[in-house]
């Protein structure tokens, strides 16, 4: 039996319990938002990111709905920075799409 096996074995099963807390933040994340609770939503974010760069749809969606708390949160400038970093660091994501919807959307004059 090849030793590394086990060891393959046992960083593969930490690598899919780190992606599954990491969903399970995300998604507490975004009840708290859903909620109207974007203190808590940021709190499980920070979360999600301590389980490290998994996926570049997943970073792409913690810095958007981090974006959308600040902004719940009146911290316009910082959601507004938060916007132009999803667009410029993930471009060609669906979320990147939905940040340049939201700096359009504070662009217009209301």
């Amino acid at each position: 039996m090849n030793p590394k096996f086990p060891l393959a074995v046992l960083l593969s099963i930490l690598l899919t319990s780190c992606a599954t807390a990491q969903s399970g933040a995300m998604s507490l994340a975004r009840k708290a938002e859903l909620r109207g609770d974007f203190h808590e939503c940021l709190h499980h974010l920070a979360n999600a990111e301590s389980y490290g760069d998994f996926a570049e749809t997943k970073n792409a969606q913690i810095a958007f709905q981090r974006g959308m708390c600040l902004e719940g949160l009146g911290r316009k400038s910082e959601a507004l920075a938060m916007y132009r970093h999803v667009v410029a660091r993930y471009g060609d994501s669906s979320w990147a799409a939905q940040a340049k919807g939201r700096l359009e959307s504070h662009a217009r004059p209301n």
